[in-house]
């Protein structure tokens, strides 16, 4: 996004159950990155996430293909993949701005 000025970034975790799910055993914490980028030439801002599992509840219906518990490296992982989206990112129709 060469027409892009950096505005901030922020690193958290948050708390959701798949589908349904809203006991706290079945709840599946996540790390999650956010990235604003202003793009001053169309007066607009874009938002970039990127979430990575850092804990899977025992009784989450993510458990049987990702396994429960804690997940080593969540918060790293999630701000690569934020860092990538950020370095390749581009606009190709910046058309859609108006």
């Amino acid at each position: 996004m060469s027409r892009a000025r950096w505005v901030g970034a922020c690193r958290g975790r948050l708390r959701a159950g798949k589908g349904r799910q809203t006991d706290d055993e079945a709840a599946n914490d996540v790390a999650c990155c956010l990235a604003v980028v202003r793009l001053p030439s169309v007066g607009s801002d874009v938002l970039l996430t990127a979430f990575a599992p850092a804990r899977v509840g025992a009784r989450s219906a993510a458990a049987a293909h990702a396994g429960a518990g804690v997940k080593i490296g969540a918060d790293e992982t999630a701000e690569a993949i934020l860092r990538e989206a950020l370095a390749t990112a581009e606009v190709r129709d910046w058309g859609l701005f108006g």
